[in-house]
């Protein structure tokens, strides 16, 4: 669901080093989570961070996280290595057709697209920003954000990710701001993770740029990255798919026992690909996943629809 990026590379951050509050959500929850798990981080205010990591600034009274096993995925190496896997244990892909209509029916799944009929015993809905034209019937609160993504240009090699320089994600008045090292030359990514615009129905290629994300991001920089120049490499546009807990949609849709449905990642879901792919395969042959799912499932935004929808028509590419 991101459309064509100009010449830049898409990746995705479990950040290293977190920066806010002491008692704000981040590196309040990291520490909980590092405690409950027993994870290794390592705990520093601003002075010590601003010695380790001059290429950072923060307020005085904020403190720092670092999280030494976390770091960031390149998405696209990511996906390949999956399709390669899927082919490689038989399975046929089908790419570049968009779906038109899905029908359950007691004896299978029909699928129908641009080009061809497909027909199986289960079907699993994993529609992106599309999941709420797909699910929005079944009681499924979902709203897509309209996100910005932007690569600047370094003053020194301090930023390379061949230098060292963490992942990093800042909770500040002005929002949440994340980035990933320069790689290859191509810039330091910076983004917002609160903002974003509401968006429609999604279609390909609406993505333009929008200067009230961008002087908000720059303002980040020019605050909280000192050595860093507002010198624009490149820019990308993607969507969340929001649920509002935040939290995942993993169920099976009410009434459609051959139908799982994965939807709802709210901007934090890659990095967990792998698994819910494992858990969605699992469900849609009835194996045992391993995982408490409890928290991901549709009951909780209220009474579930007990109305069987035999046929949903929607345009996802």
């Amino acid at each position: 669901a991101i459309p064509p990026k100009r010449g830049g590379f898409c990746d995705h951050s479990a950040a290293r080093n977190k920066v806010g509050l002491p008692d704000g959500l981040v590196v309040s929850g990291v520490r909980q989570s590092a405690a409950l798990y027993n994870l290794p981080i390592e705990n520093f205010d601003m002075r010590e961070m601003a010695r380790r990591f001059p290429m950072l600034r923060g307020h005085e009274n904020w403190e720092a996280v670092l999280e030494g096993d976390a770091g960031y995925l390149a998405v696209e190496r990511c996906i390949e290595a999956h399709l390669h896997g899927a082919a490689t244990n038989g399975a046929t892909l089908i790419k570049q057709e968009t779906v038109t209509r899905w029908e359950s029916e007691d004896t299978g799944i029909t699928v129908e697209t641009e080009n061809a009929t497909y027909r199986g015993k289960r079907l699993v809905l994993a529609a992106g920003p599309w999941a709420d034209e797909w699910l929005g019937t079944y009681g499924v609160p979902l709203s897509v954000l309209r996100k910005h993504s932007y690569w600047y240009e370094p003053k020194d090699i301090s930023y390379d990710a061949e230098s060292g320089f963490p992942c990093f994600y800042f909770e500040t008045p002005d929002g949440d701001f994340y980035g990933c090292p320069n790689r290859k030359g191509l810039g330091l990514k910076v983004a917002c993770h609160t903002s974003g615009i509401a968006n429609g129905p999604v279609t390909t290629g609406q993505h333009s740029p929008d200067l009230t994300s961008q002087l908000a991001i720059e303002s980040f920089v020019s605050k909280h990255l000192p050595r860093v120049t507002l010198n624009q490499k490149n820019w990308s546009g993607c969507y969340y798919t929001m649920t509002p807990d935040r939290h995942f949609v993993v169920d099976v849709l009410p009434g459609q026992h051959r139908v799982t449905a994965v939807a709802g990642l709210s901007g934090h879901g890659f990095k967990f690909t792998s698994v819910l792919g494992e858990i969605a395969a699992n469900m849609a042959m009835d194996n045992d996943t391993g995982f408490d799912l409890s928290c991901f499932r549709l009951d909780r935004f209220g009474e579930r629809m007990n109305v069987k929808q035999e046929t949903k028509k929607a345009d996802m590419p």
